[in-house]
């Protein structure tokens, strides 16, 4: 099975809500680390997956990128993964800053990595697959 194929087999799960966000961040980074955000509401960060991307993502991320100029131009978009009874324990209070953290403002929450799909690379407009996303066991990876 490949990338793209257990991209579609996991994303269209349907007793896990989807998530993602655009980042000029190391992916991989946040891969092994986690995702750090300020505000704890997700609409302030992701935006829920809509049918466009789960029928064609490479297609929704060219799309969605728009904006030229701006982060999204290039960004990466980091996809996240969570069963609906889950969802209000998913987002976690944190103190730590991690050394990549580029905003003013420190990350109060934190999104384990255990919650992370992967992500969509831009550039190569690949799906790179998190190995120890949390719903993985399903499939043989």
């Amino acid at each position: 099975m490949d990338k793209i194929e257990i991209f579609n087999e996991l994303i269209n799960d349907g007793n896990l809500r989807y998530f993602y966000h655009i980042t000029n961040q190391d992916c991989d980074t946040i891969l092994e680390e986690g995702f750090y955000m300020i505000d704890k509401e997700l609409y302030k960060t992701m935006i829920e997956v809509p049918d466009e991307l789960k029928e064609n993502p490479t297609s929704y991320v060219e799309n969605e990128q728009g904006m030229k100029g701006s982060y999204r131009e290039n960004g990466n978009m980091i996809i996240f993964g969570v069963d609906k009874d889950e969802i209000d324990y998913f987002v976690r209070e944190s103190n730590y800053i991690p050394s990549n953290w580029n905003n003013e403002f420190p990350p109060n929450y934190y999104i384990s990595p255990d919650y992370i799909l992967g992500y969509i690379n831009n550039i190569e407009k690949s799906f790179i697959l998190n190995e120890s996303y949390k719903y993985n066991d399903s499939l043989y990876l």
